[in-house]
């Protein structure tokens, strides 16, 4: 949130920030699973094979290997042996990355969010330096102004002095010299006080530009932002991933990915499903039907929920 700035300068107050959610990302099973009649998939590592990569994704079938470990992690941090291996077996479930219209939207959508991003950091860095140098021009003006106090006190005092000396009968020639010399220093002074208030008068109008252009940069960040919560909203809950299985075999298709932590994330729940887990409640759970994930750029971990520790323990409670 931009905090305020001084009134005295007549800032305008504009409230921003990131208040944007990534757009949520579904993942679905082709049916609905619950506990397996085969308890193989708990009592030895379940096998997984890396499949085709379609043109488009941003990875490579050694990265796509990786993160296949890394979401074998997410689970197994929560089990006393192994879950899951990469296999070479035809049997073994396919991983595969299919490349949808959907993925060049995100991809488009990722790249205006991380601008937006950058551009949170730049106001942010401007409002820094603005504020400091408002900071700074109040603690002069304050200065300036008891500076001003004392000098009008001795000012008056001088004056007074003078008015004595004029009235008086007799004008000592000491005396007289003695007012002269402090009419000239207080003239003198007089010079440095307007030239110091010319400079703070300088620095006040390069403050109220500065100031006109950071609340032009915030409102054409608002107008961005409110942009891209509209483009987000058209995009909608998409399917980001699915385990399917048949007579013939089984596979994972991954639809929706830009980052490792995307990919890890996707491969994370659709292996939940190739467990036997279906989808719980929480909606910051790896397993959950709709997972609202922060901005892409951002790092982010994939992590067990206590439901989802919850749900892989009933599964697999007596298959380890």
């Amino acid at each position: 949130m931009l905090r305020p700035l001084w009134k005295w300068l007549g800032f305008v107050a504009v409230a921003t920030g990131l208040g944007w959610a990534y757009a949520n990302v579904a993942s679905e099973p082709l049916a609905s699973f619950g506990l397996r009649e085969s308890a193989a998939e708990c009592r030895i590592p379940y096998a997984v094979r890396v499949g085709n990569i379609d043109q488009g994704f941003p990875f490579t079938p050694a990265e796509l290997e990786a993160a296949l470990h890394d979401a074998f992690a997410v689970w197994e941090s929560h089990a006393p042996k192994p879950l899951f291996e990469l296999s070479e077996r035809r049997s073994a479930t396919r991983v595969e990355l299919r490349y949808t219209s959907d993925q060049t939207m995100d991809r488009e959508l990722a790249e205006v969010v991380r601008e937006q991003v950058r551009l949170d950091t730049e106001l942010a860095r401007m409002q820094s330096e603005l504020q400091d140098r408002i900071d700074a021009y109040e603690a002069q003006e304050n200065e300036f102004r008891r500076d001003r106090e004392a000098f009008q006190r001795s000012l008056e005092a001088y004056q007074r002095r003078v008015a004595d000396f004029n009235r008086s009968s007799r004008r000592p020639e000491e005396l007289r010299q003695t007012l002269m010399a402090e009419g000239e220093r207080l003239d003198q002074e007089r010079g440095h006080f307007q030239a110091r208030f010319a400079e703070l008068d300088a620095e006040r109008s390069s403050l109220n530009a500065l100031r006109e252009q950071f609340n032009l940069a915030v409102r054409d960040f608002n107008r961005r932002s409110t942009s891209i919560a509209d483009r987000q909203s058209s995009v909608g809950t998409r399917l980001s991933g699915r385990y399917v299985r048949t007579s013939s075999g089984s596979s994972i298709q991954v639809y929706l990915a830009l980052t490792h932590e995307d990919l890890v994330h996707v491969l994370a729940h659709e292996l939940g499903h190739a467990l036997g887990i279906d989808h719980v409640d929480l909606p910051e759970s790896i397993m959950s039907v709709s997972s609202s994930r922060p901005v892409q750029g951002r790092d982010y971990a994939a992590e067990l929920s206590a439901e989802d520790v919850a749900a892989l323990e009933a599964v697999c409670r007596r298959r380890f």
